[in-house]
């Protein structure tokens, strides 16, 4: 192959991971839309791979003109080059640790090795499927789709990228840590006047926390953000380098660096309040509940939690406004969109109160849903009100709320994080339906009966 060949497939390859590293797959409560994104993807970094272990065995003196698929390919490039090939093998077995695959669990026993994994999701018949999946043209037998990681099939072509340059042999582990070392330091304006003594004593201070301290630049951004970037008592320097360096990281284009520092804010193992009188119910997709809908028990969806193949969970609430987020496990998860979703309020009438809680994902009551013209009069009896009121509907957690129709009521949502004011329902219950509560009447804004005085 000539020079120009062989520059053409190296800016192939490139290009490719350009393409992927701009165009991430996007989490979507669907399933079929993240199947299309990754038939869209695979299908090209599959091609971009194949082309570049041909130009190696080629190179080596071998011959795979004819061949297509990922694993015999691979074979073949051992047989012929067997350091390059070992290599392959490693950036792999690096991949799948950094991105903290568990190869003993169902479903991802294709990680155990580079070869296992070419086997199940490099095929030439896995190549086709993808091709067509769309148009439901796939070849027989089992779909390839679920053994597939785009993640790992990015850092594969990453590293037949690095094998085109004799002395770039590194790893996804290795390629992050760099990229955090010079974001920590390398990257920072360190400087000081010689006769400015608390600068050197400070920069000193990091130097040695951050490369003695720390066995790899890792492990120290994830104390610093663990510790919320103060990590030096009153030490502005230290603080303002290492928010600055966490700013520009999260502008890196590189997903594996991204992909880091989404781990540092995974909602930690315990975190997430559990609330005994609200446990919501899974509507899973599949046999193997990894993904499925929170839902109340009144079947209000809270939202979608699906098992990532890091062991964390991810949250997308149904609700606009709420942020999607990681928990460490299962039940953070649930306990998050229960803890954001649902509130408790106090429910009084005719003098006696009780706490129930409400599907409602702010500090006011939900909107209302349309007005009346019945007219309510005021527990103070003060005057009646003859113009249009609105209706508000309420879902309660429980359905066996004991509240009914033709009753006067006042719903107060009660105070968290120290705040004193709340807002309070006051109206007439005109409908009830099992986990549904309509209630006319007006919000008003007053001091919580709740908080301190």
């Amino acid at each position: 192959m000539d020079t120009m060949d062989r520059y053409k497939i190296h800016e192939s390859i490139k290009d490719v991971i350009s393409i992927l590293d701009c165009s991430p797959i996007r989490p979507d409560l669907v399933a079929e839309t993240i199947i299309v994104q990754l038939t869209n993807r695979a299908p090209i970094a599959h091609l971009a791979i194949e082309r570049g272990i041909k130009v190696l065995i080629n190179e080596a003196g071998g011959s795979a003109e004819n061949e297509h698929g990922l694993h015999r390919l691979y074979r073949a490039l051992r047989e012929c080059d067997e350091k390059s090939a070992e290599y392959l093998a490693t950036a792999f077995d690096d991949a799948v640790g950094f991105f903290r695959y568990n190869v003993n669990k169902r479903g991802f026993k294709q990680f155990r090795s580079f070869d296992d994994y070419l086997t199940k999701a490099g095929t030439d018949r896995a190549f086709e499927a993808l091709r067509y999946w769309a148009i439901g043209e796939s070849s027989k037998g089992a779909s390839p789709i679920s053994h597939i990681s785009l993640a790992i099939h990015r850092e594969l072509l990453r590293a037949v990228w690095c094998l085109f340059f004799p002395s770039r042999r590194e790893t996804v582990s290795s390629r992050v840590e760099g990229e955090i070392a010079n974001a920590m330091f390398y990257r920072r304006e360190i400087y000081w006047s010689p006769d400015d003594i608390s600068m050197k004593q400070s920069v000193d201070w990091y130097w040695n926390w951050l490369f003695k301290e720390h066995r790899t630049r890792r492990s120290a951004l994830e104390e610093a953000v663990d510790r919320q970037f103060i990590i030096k008592d009153n030490d502005e320097f230290v603080r303002k380098t290492l928010r600055d360096a966490y700013a520009d990281l999260q502008q890196s284009k590189d997903p594996a660096v991204r992909y880091f520092l989404g781990t540092l804010t995974y909602l930690p193992k315990g975190s997430q309040r559990r609330i005994p009188d609200a446990i919501p119910e899974v509507e899973w997709f599949d046999d193997v509940n990894t993904r499925g809908l929170v839902v109340t028990p009144g079947g209000t969806e809270l939202g979608l939690i699906e098992r990532y193949a890091d062991g964390g969970w991810g949250i997308m609430p149904a609700r606009e406004g709420l942020a999607q987020q990681v928990a460490e496990v299962q039940a953070d998860a649930k306990a998050y969109l229960v803890g954001h979703l649902t509130k408790p309020v106090r429910v009084t009438v005719d003098g006696e109160s009780k706490r129930l809680r409400i599907v409602t994902d702010g500090d006011r009551f939900p909107a209302p849903v349309g007005t009346s013209d019945h007219v309510w009069t005021t527990d103070a009896d003060i005057s009646s009100l003859s113009f249009d009121i609105p209706t508000y509907k309420l879902e309660f957690w429980d359905a066996n709320h004991d509240l009914s129709s033709g009753v006067a009521v006042s719903v107060e949502l009660e105070a968290d994080g120290g705040r004193r004011f709340v807002s309070i329902l006051q109206g007439e219950i005109t409908a009830v339906e099992k986990h549904e509560v309509s209630i006319t009447g007006m919000t008003t804004v007053a001091r919580s009966s709740t908080s301190e005085s």
